[in-house]
């Protein structure tokens, strides 16, 4: 652990700042560059750290509420029958009948038939 102490104060290398805070260090310099990480002392021309009250400070400031527990999800694939209900707006499709209220195949009405004598009895279509 990079750790320089410098009257009392401890500052902490980007590395070890990364570490701590669970991220990679190409990421932690990049907040930092966006200006949303901690900041900066520059201990040299070529080294710069953090220092620790100044990390710490941050970190409690990217403290979160946890978030509420979410419905538990079902698997990937089609709906359940008895759970068929509209895929923008979780509402109950209207006119489609449930497995309960299906009764076997669609009932055609009788269609006129036509007579056997026309060009339509000898496949050809019109």
């Amino acid at each position: 652990m990079h750790k320089v102490t410098a009257g009392g104060l401890h500052v902490l290398g980007l590395s070890v700042c990364a570490e701590r805070a669970d991220q990679s260090l190409r990421t932690f310099q990049r907040q930092i560059a966006e200006g949303k990480g901690p900041p900066i002392v520059e201990i040299s021309a070529r080294r710069r750290g953090v220092l620790e009250s100044d990390f710490e400070e941050w970190l409690l400031a990217r403290r979160r509420p946890a978030p509420a527990l979410a419905a538990p999800r079902r698997g990937p694939g089609r709906p359940r029958k008895n759970e068929r209900t509209s895929t923008l707006l979780g509402q109950p499709m209207v006119g489609v009948p449930t497995a309960s209220e299906h009764q076997g195949p669609a009932q055609v009405p009788e269609l006129a038939v036509r007579e056997a004598s026309g060009r339509h009895a000898k496949g050809l279509r019109t």
